[in-house]
């Protein structure tokens, strides 16, 4: 992100890597940063998800080196992020999903994305005690 002499504000991430959460275009590095402000989280990545009715949102999973739940996170989260940033899950980890490349390693956004639909489907699914 970078801010002009006029105050105006640029972010600047891969379209492909943008949410677009309630019609605003947000980057998941944002959130991202805001979860490795808390003490107990080491590694974060924000992906976004389609819910059955097509709205995306973000889900957020983490690596802990120290004592965390998910419910405290996304309080944490809301104590500075506008309530659409707000991740609606997030998922503690043992480690990260990724590649080794010649760059070094990268997370793989596309196998969180994969996980958090499995998730939230076994969430929904009948039987699991969704009203």
């Amino acid at each position: 992100m970078t801010i002009s002499e006029d105050t105006a504000t640029t972010f600047a991430c891969l379209m492909g890597d943008v949410l677009r959460l309630r019609r605003f275009l947000v980057d998941p590095a944002e959130i991202e940063h805001r979860l490795t402000e808390h003490e107990s989280v080491q590694v974060a990545k924000v992906v976004g998800v389609r819910d059955a009715a097509g709205a995306t949102g973000a889900v957020g999973f983490v690596v802990l080196d120290g004592p965390a739940e998910p419910e405290e996170l996304g309080a944490w989260c809301a104590k500075t992020l506008a309530r659409f940033k707000v991740p609606s899950a997030i998922h503690v980890i043992d480690r990260m999903a990724t590649t080794s490349g010649t760059n070094g390693s990268k997370i793989r956004a596309a196998t969180l994305r994969e996980w958090a639909r499995q998730h939230h489907e076994a969430k929904t699914a009948p039987g699991h005690g969704s009203a």
